[in-house]
């Protein structure tokens, strides 16, 4: 890891070490704003954006770092859709308004010219946090080019509030002859805008699972049962086993994406990897696991 990325994965995990017990406790209470202006403070949703354009000048590897560790820690916060809104807005040359940013992958409607210029119309569906950002990223066709459409949630005519399974904000929001911002737009991150919000939560899931293994080691070590720990037990080795080889299943997609190649972020082997490795390798991770040892670090993952 670069001492650049040392400095940022330190920054970030004091920031959420510190603030993810008191955000999850305070989640149900809705928009965490002393958190949010903590996150804008240390320049997290411009990790993306080049230097040039007023941003931290980071690349997907420094995202990983960001990511990794709002999973790890739980944050109830847009962090990822914040970073890559951004970087779409810097790339088309657009300004966002300050203030929380998100993206929208589903998207029905169609922009439309007029003397005032584009508008767009129809509804963003299961837009993280919608309910509470201040500007919507998303992708549309216009004039046969992808354009990168920026939408003030000011302008939606309803949010119907939702929640996923983690009791996240997931909201649709309507648009009727909405003024945009809009630019063309030749970025990968517009090409493949699912592909790229996969990402994100490929690293969130890999900082969540990290979590969850160490915590479940750490109680396998500590639980006794028979008189002896159950991390002793090998049916409770091969749950650690199984769980470990899923977290390197993730690592495995690797949030850097090699310049020029082609990205399917959204094929991941996490099943394949857990049914046909576990069995073989999970003699050897469970002596592993259960070893005193530091927790990983993200440049181990």
């Amino acid at each position: 890891m670069s001492e650049q990325k040392e400095m940022l994965a330190d920054a970030v995990i004091r920031l959420f070490r510190d603030a993810g017990e008191a955000a999850a406790a305070a989640e149900k209470r809705g928009w965490q704003q002393a958190l949010w202006s903590q996150v804008e403070e240390l320049g997290l949703p411009l990790v993306l954006v080049a230097e040039s354009a007023g941003g931290v000048g980071g690349d997907w590897e420094d995202a990983g770092v960001v990511l990794q560790a709002a999973g790890l820690y739980a944050i109830p916060l847009p962090v990822g859709e914040a970073m890559l809104a951004a970087r779409l807005a810097a790339d088309a040359r657009l300004e966002l308004a300050p203030g929380a940013a998100s993206i929208a992958v589903e998207v029905h409607g169609a922009l439309t010219r007029d003397a005032d210029g584009l508008r767009f119309s129809g509804y963003l569906a299961n837009v993280p946090w919608g309910r509470d950002v201040r500007s919507i990223v998303t992708v549309l066709p216009h004039e046969s080019k992808t354009h990168v459409v920026v939408l003030a949630r000011s302008e939606a005519i309803s949010v119907i509030e939702a929640v996923n399974t983690a009791s996240e904000p997931r909201d649709t929001l309507e648009f009727r002859n909405a003024p945009v911002l809009a630019a063309p737009s030749s970025a990968p991150e517009a090409a493949a805008l699912q592909d790229y919000a996969a990402l994100l939560r490929v690293a969130q899931t890999l900082g969540a699972l990290e979590g969850a293994l160490h915590r479940s080691i750490d109680y396998a070590r500590e639980r006794k049962q028979f008189g002896r720990a159950i991390g002793q037990f090998q049916a409770v080795q091969q749950q650690l086993a199984q769980c470990s080889v899923q977290k390197c299943a993730v690592a495995s997609t690797n949030i850097s994406r090699p310049k020029g190649s082609k990205m399917t972020a959204s094929k991941l082997p996490l099943t394949i990897a857990g049914d046909e490795l576990s069995p073989m390798i999970g003699g050897f991770l469970s002596k592993r696991l259960l070893t005193p040892t530091r927790i990983s670090t993200f440049e181990d993952s």
